[in-house]
C-alpha cells in the first residue's frame, strides 16, 4: 500500500543507493585531501636529519677508575 508518507519499496531502494553512493563519494573525496595534504606516499628525503661524522668521545673517567669504583 502507497500512501502520501510512505512511498513505493522502489523508491526507498533508489533513494538509499543514492545516498550510498554519496557517501562512498564523500569518504573518497576525504582520503583523497588527506594524502595530498600530508603527503602520504611521498618517499622519505635522503638527507640525513642528524650532524653527519662521528660522534664525540666523552671522557667521564670510569674508564680510568676501573671496575671497583662505580660510576
Amino acid at each position: 500500500m502507497t500512501t502520501l508518507t510512505h512511498g513505493a519499496a522502489y523508491v526507498w531502494a533508489a533513494g538509499h543507493r543514492i545516498l550510498l553512493a554519496a557517501v562512498v563519494v564523500v569518504v573518497a573525496a576525504a582520503v583523497t585531501l588527506t594524502v595530498v595534504l600530508t603527503g602520504t606516499g611521498r618517499p622519505a628525503p635522503d638527507v640525513a636529519t642528524t650532524p653527519s661524522g662521528p660522534l664525540p668521545v666523552v671522557d667521564d673517567g670510569c674508564a680510568a677508575a676501573g671496575p671497583a669504583t662505580p660510576c
